[in-house]
């Protein structure tokens, strides 16, 4: 079957956005995480095509979600996917949201690392912060051996890249904008989607069966890592990167 591919580096909001496909895409007023992945199913634990097919107005097609590079084929047989919608979000966000991320998961993660796993707060105070920023300002990734994502430079500038080129094939959702305007931000999902529930509706439903939690959902905002990080990393990250962050939307 043909398949839509929702694509992300980690830490980027697409949890949230496969959340806000499965409401708008099911009538459903409840729902929990089993619900939705047998819909829109984890890639590469799932084969992509092994979801329940959900209805677009060009036709039904099986869901997956990635944070991988690009799926292309899956145990040697071809992946035909015919539209990709791409989360991405402010990267000092992510560098934050996935410093908790390991650290709540520490159990599986440690075996990455040999510096101890400790809250985003515990790491400021004790100053090992400053070395977690390093490998995210130069390789752009801090779990770079238990996630294929790569890093969040390539991945933003690959996904710009394909939108110029393919334009209409891929929607490119910012996830400071559905946070900031989430009716406009997700409706050209909903017309994807045919869908008969509006985009406020799938909000209170999502919202309600997945609220911010402190932990998986951690803060759920924008620019929140200047409640965390020191000025100084902030103007070092500015100082390498805050011109093209500038020209892809970003005022850091």
């Amino acid at each position: 079957m043909q398949t839509v591919g929702l694509y992300s580096f980690p830490r980027s909001g697409s949890n949230w956005v496969r959340n806000m496909i499965y409401a708008l895409a099911t009538d459903r007023k409840t729902f929990n995480t089993q619900d939705i992945l047998e819909y829109i199913v984890d890639h590469p634990d799932n084969h992509p095509e092994s979801g329940r097919p959900i209805s677009t107005r060009y036709g039904d097609y099986a869901f997956f979600k990635t944070h991988h590079k690009m799926v292309c084929d899956y145990q040697g047989n071809q992946i035909d996917t015919r539209f990709f919608i791409y989360v991405y979000r402010n990267p000092l966000d992510v560098f934050v949201s996935y410093l908790n991320y390991i650290y709540i998961n520490r159990a599986d993660l440690q075996i990455y690392y040999d510096l101890p796993l400790v809250s985003v707060q515990e790491h400021i105070e004790r100053g090992t912060i400053r070395h977690f920023f390093s490998m995210f300002l130069t390789v752009g990734n801090i779990s770079p051996g238990a996630d294929q994502a790569g890093s969040w430079w390539d991945s933003i500038r690959r996904w710009h890249d394909l939108k110029a080129r393919y334009g209409a094939f891929i929607f490119m959702l910012k996830y400071e904008d559905a946070m900031e305007d989430p009716l406009n931000t997700f409706s050209p999902l909903a017309e994807f989607l045919n869908s008969n529930v509006s985009v406020e509706e799938a909000l209170e439903r999502t919202n309600y069966n997945f609220p911010k939690d402190g932990n998986f959902f951690w803060k759920m905002s924008n620019n929140y890592y200047k409640e965390y990080l020191p000025d100084e990393l902030i103007e070092e990250y500015k100082y390498y990167y805050g011109a093209e962050l500038k020209d892809i939307g970003y005022e850091i």
